[in-house]
This record gives structure tokens, sequence and C-alpha cells, in this order.
């Protein structure tokens, strides 16, 4: 389940959407036709607040990325804010950082998007290199039972599934906060939780990762 809602502000200009529950296959629609309807109303300086969102899955990264491109197409403007820092830090791996305008906090959010306004510019839309507007992400995550599936902020996938090595060390302490590993062979990342044998679902490849967080392939 999702919940959203939205509040404007900078002068009425900007739409704050804040979203909280889970971003997934099938709450994504949802989403998609809240924003469509912005869009009807020419509400398209538009801010996500992701603070009370706990769950983004592959499904979820392609439509924010989607919804990036329509806004920017439309000549307006989108920014992200306040998401969790193992989201941030993977949307940095996989180099949506660079496509989309993340920040901390609100204020900074509005701050970017009042620039706009005020100078007339926005974000050139995500251009795709065959020309459709799908984006497919693929990655999966060593979930606590073992298996391979889904992205963080605390993510599925929709993408493979897959099993840690059995002689994976399930007595290790979990790290402070799960490690992104890109499998060395099929790219595909791995998000585990702890020290121990894996085995990439994707191509089976074998890899270790130690307590002090250091992979070896």
């Amino acid at each position: 389940m999702i919940f959203i809602e939205h509040n404007e502000t900078g002068n009425g200009e900007i739409t704050v959407v804040s979203l909280g529950g889970y971003l997934d296959s099938q709450t994504s629609p949802d989403l998609e036709r809240y924003v469509d309807q912005l869009l009807g109303k020419n509400r398209k300086y538009i801010i996500f607040d992701a603070e009370k969102l706990e769950y983004l899955s592959s499904a979820g990264i392609g439509l924010i990325l989607y919804l990036h491109k329509r806004i920017a197409g439309s000549m307006g403007v989108f920014v992200l804010c306040n998401l969790r820092n193992e989201i941030t830090t993977l949307f940095g791996i996989l180099g949506f950082d660079k496509v989309l305008t993340i920040t901390r906090s609100r204020e900074d959010a509005e701050g970017i998007v009042l620039k706009h306004i005020q100078l007339g510019t926005h974000p050139a839309p995500l251009a795709s290199a065959d020309g459709d507007e799908g984006i497919t992400v693929r990655i999966i995550e060593d979930d606590d039972d073992g298996s391979h599936s889904g992205v963080p902020a605390d993510t599925e996938s929709t993408h493979g599934s897959g099993a840690a090595s059995e002689d994976s060390n399930e007595e290790s302490d979990e790290f402070e906060a799960p490690v992104v590993v890109e499998c060395a062979e099929c790219k595909s990342l791995i998000r585990v939780k702890k020290s121990g044998n894996y085995i990439c679902p994707d191509c089976n490849t074998e890899f270790y990762v130690e307590e002090d967080q250091t992979v070896i392939f």
C-alpha cells in the first residue's frame, strides 16, 4: 500500500508530493495516475518527499525515472528529497544521481525548484537509446532467509532470485548498513547484510564478503 498526499508551496507554484508505504509494481500505477492528474492541471514543478517511503522496488525506481522524463518533457522540474541513505547510495552506483536531482531536505529541493522557476530553465528529459519510455532496473538483494530478491529502500526485485552459498556464515553479525555488491561477471547488484560466502543468482559467480566489507571474487 502506498500513501500519497500533496501540498503547495513557493507561492503555490510548487507541488510537494509526500510518499509513504510501499512503491512497487502493484502501487506504481496509483502514483503514475496521481502525477498524470497533477500534470493535467499544469502542476509541473513537483517535489517527491520520500521521508516516509518504506519500500522501493525496481518497478518503483523505473517509474521515478519515467516520471522525471514526463515532467521534464512538460517543461517542468522534478526533484527527489529525503531519500533513505541506502537508496541514495544505490542511485549513485547506478548513475541515477546524474540524471535525477536529489536533495537531503525539502527546503533544499524547494530552493532548487524556485531557482529554475526564476530563471525559466528546466532539466533536459531523460534520453532513451532506443526511444522506448520503458526503463528496466535489475537489482538483487540478500534477504534474511538467504535468498536474493529485491532492491533497497528496502526494495524487492522482479528479476531473478537465488541463494547464498550453503557455507555462508549465518552467525556473523550484520553490518551497520547493508552493502551493495556489483557482480564482477554480470554486473548485477547484490545487497548483503553480513559477511560470508555468496553466489550471484544471475550468473552463479561466487564471492566472499569479509567482516570489514572487503569483497573478494
